[in-house]
């Protein structure tokens, strides 16, 4: 979470699952504190933990004059080594960024548990 990412989406993107994404939407996070600026809804995210580490991709968002996309990775564990978990991160196109250019970033970060309806979130900066 906040890492940096270069490049764009490309395989296995947020489109070949059936994701929607919402720019705007009105669905609270952290506790329910506040609405996101971005939403991104993955269907059959089940599926996404039994094919390993293949990384998720949402659809470009803007956010102050740049395009930000997120990228979620499956870090499932073996049948009996723990409990599965994901790595989300904030990523940055980075293809209209001008050499040598620094972008600081303050963000908050959550996820929604549809299983038994909580929430995890993380704020940062970078």
């Amino acid at each position: 979470m906040g890492n940096s990412c270069s490049g764009s989406p490309e395989g296995g993107s947020g489109r070949d699952l059936g994701n929607s994404c919402f720019a705007g939407a009105s669905s609270s996070v952290l506790g329910k504190i506040h609405d996101p600026d971005f939403k991104w809804k993955i269907y059959s995210f089940s599926s996404l933990l039994e094919k390993g580490t293949i990384p998720a991709y949402s659809d470009f968002f803007h956010c102050r004059g740049y395009k930000w996309y997120l990228q979620m990775t499956p870090m499932n564990k073996k049948s009996g080594a723990g409990i599965p978990y994901v790595a989300l991160s904030l990523c940055l196109n980075q293809n209209n960024l001008k050499e040598g250019y620094t972008i600081k970033a303050v963000f908050e970060i959550s996820m929604y548990n549809h299983s038994n309806g909580t929430y995890c979130g993380y704020q940062g900066r970078y």
